[in-house]
């Protein structure tokens, strides 16, 4: 197993080394020259956004709640097919035009009056906070990892320790070559992912059947309620019938979709789109993107609905249930392989997070901050400095706290680059005279909104994304109708 691992993790940094003959100007390091192919834009994109959630979270929320959870799923192909039908062509091109290389630049059509200077700080303020807190996920799924069930086999090691070594690997190879670094290390680490949520969906589903219980599959209790079936898929909607059992399907159905509503907006999902070789390419990275995400999310669900009726007994943590299934089933160097996975979807989203928080400081701070962040030892300092801010957090909190589980840890900071972003972007690509005053209006409505939800509790009930992209883009609607002068189009207003 150890043997695996180590294997999988030279493999990155190799990676990451030779990318970093391939980066020679600043384009090179954030966008690749814009000249990704269809098949690793679309691996890469999806990779980075299935995180380690997809692996812990998904398969723990299944664990608790049964079927319903797979609306989550279902809610995130429909939403990877939407961004890339709504934004991935159309933002190739606008953002090629304009020279932008961030969503902070593209949302305020690169000008550089106090306004939109001051909208695209704020922008960038969201995307360094929330990456960070999306980061801290993947570090405390690094940890629960390698520190877990299987952990390196013989080689037993902390929670602490565990998230040092998965840290120190994501920062070193995402400093090495960048976005070049990136982008190959996704394109591998997504086919892992692939194969492994291939392979083990029907493995389990094998074993089940052979052993008489696939009807048990559907009967089984949930962890969080013994009286709801794992093969409902409305979870406990109430007693009753008619209105009462509607309102709380609808209700559920929004807090579960509400993770493939947060697909628009997401700046490293969105900087694959602006690196494509050519917006006609959009297409088909379109059918390779989403269908890989249907296999993976389907594959997690089905993994965790068998895991239960495979294992001797359940943990105590639900997003380890995949690892005690393989512990129990699976050889010692399969059990790697599993584990190179699970890292490879952590780490192909982790440096993801750490590229776009830096290219929006390289790009979108004040001037003389971003001027020195354009150095390339500057730049690789401030991946280091935000990387370890990343690992101080996480070492910081109590990871058996349910509300710093990886699946909470990810939809916050999931929640918060879409909700700042989102309604911005799809504004400023459904119109060419778009107003900077209603993007920075937009953005503020709805970081303002998704805090007080978090403080007055809501999020326990219904998860926020939802809720605060449909009040932005009730604002957006009426502010751009607001009687007043318009700005110019960006791309009379962009800078060279």
């Amino acid at each position: 197993m150890l043997i695996t691992f180590i294997i999988y993790l030279v493999v990155m940094l190799l990676i990451g080394g030779v990318a970093t003959l391939r980066a020679r100007s600043r384009d090179d390091f954030i966008l690749a020259g814009r000249q990704l192919g269809p098949f690793a834009a679309a691996l890469s994109a999806s990779a980075t956004s299935m995180s380690g959630w997809l692996f812990m979270g998904l398969p723990g929320k299944v664990l608790q709640v049964g079927l319903s959870a797979a609306w989550i799923a279902v809610g995130c192909i429909l939403g990877d097919y939407a961004n890339w039908r709504l934004t991935c062509a159309r933002l190739r091109k606008q953002s090629d035009k304009l020279s932008a290389l961030t969503l902070p630049e593209f949302i305020t059509g690169c000008r550089q009056d106090r306004l939109a200077k001051l909208t695209r700080l704020l922008a960038g303020l969201a995307i360094v906070v929330f990456m960070t807190i999306y980061l801290c996920a993947q570090l405390v799924a690094t940890g629960k990892t390698l520190s877990g069930p299987l952990g390196l086999g013989d080689y037993a090691i902390d929670y602490r320790t565990a998230v040092l070594i998965g840290a120190s690997v994501i920062i070193l190879y995402t400093s090495l070559g960048g976005f070049v670094a990136v982008v190959w290390t996704d394109v591998i680490q997504s086919l892992i992912m692939c194969l492994a949520l291939i392979g083990l969906p029907i493995y389990c589903v094998f074993l089940v059947i052979s052993q008489g219980n696939g009807a048990e599959i559907w009967t089984q209790p949930t962890l969080d309620d013994p009286n709801v079936a794992m093969g409902s898929l409305w979870g406990a909607p109430g007693s009753g019938m008619g209105v009462m059992m509607a309102m709380s399907i609808f209700v559920m159905l929004i807090d579960k979709f509400g993770v493939g509503a947060g697909y628009l907006g997401q700046p490293q999902i969105a900087s694959r789109f602006m690196a494509l070789r050519d917006e006609r390419d959009s297409k088909i990275a379109r059918r390779i993107g989403v269908s890989w995400t249907a296999i993976t999310a389907l594959g997690a669900v089905t993994v965790a609905l068998c895991a239960p009726l495979l294992i001797s007994e359940l943990p105590d943590d639900p997003e380890q249930i995949l690892l005690v299934m393989t512990r129990e089933h699976f050889p010692g160097w399969l059990s790697g392989v599993v584990i190179a996975a699970l890292m490879a979807a952590v780490m192909s989203s982790a440096d993801s997070f750490l590229m776009s928080a830096v290219s929006s400081i390289q790009q979108d701070f004040p001037g003389p901050l971003r001027a020195a962040a354009r150095s390339p030892w500057v730049t690789r300092a401030i991946i280091i400095a935000l990387g370890v801010a990343a690992t101080w957090y996480t070492l910081s909190i109590d990871p058996n706290d349910e509300s710093n589980s990886v699946l909470n840890l990810a939809q916050q900071g999931w929640a918060g680059l879409s909700i700042a972003l989102a309604v911005p972007v799809l504004y400023c690509l459904g119109t060419e005279r778009s107003r900077t005053g209603v993007v920075l209006l937009t953005m503020l409505l709805g970081i303002g909104m998704m805090i007080l939800w978090q403080l007055t509790g809501l999020s326990n009930h219904v998860y926020e994304v939802i809720p605060c992209l449909a009040a932005q883009t009730l604002v957006c609607f009426l502010a751009h109708r607001w009687p007043g002068t318009p700005s110019e189009p960006p791309e009379e207003a962009a800078t060279t």
